[in-house]
């Protein structure tokens, strides 16, 4: 992955949608309550998770790149 740091920042592109597992996702946002944002729809509940997902592959990918495990 191609990444440059500023600092103490990190920029790097993000992932792109084809990259998401869209099934697991879906999994996710069939299997999320809303406790403590109870009117979030599931378009939203997507959203927050695809979101997620992507800077989960960046960490894993940063990690796995930088580490010497």
């Amino acid at each position: 992955m191609i990444y440059k740091k500023v600092n103490d920042f990190i920029i790097c592109s993000l992932p792109t949608y084809d990259e998401i597992d869209m099934e697991q996702v879906e999994l996710i946002v069939e299997n999320t309550h809303n406790t403590w944002q109870s009117d979030r729809k599931k378009d939203e509940i997507r959203e927050n998770t695809i979101q997620g997902k992507r800077a989960e592959i960046v960490m894993e990918r940063l990690l796995a790149e930088n580490c010497n495990a």
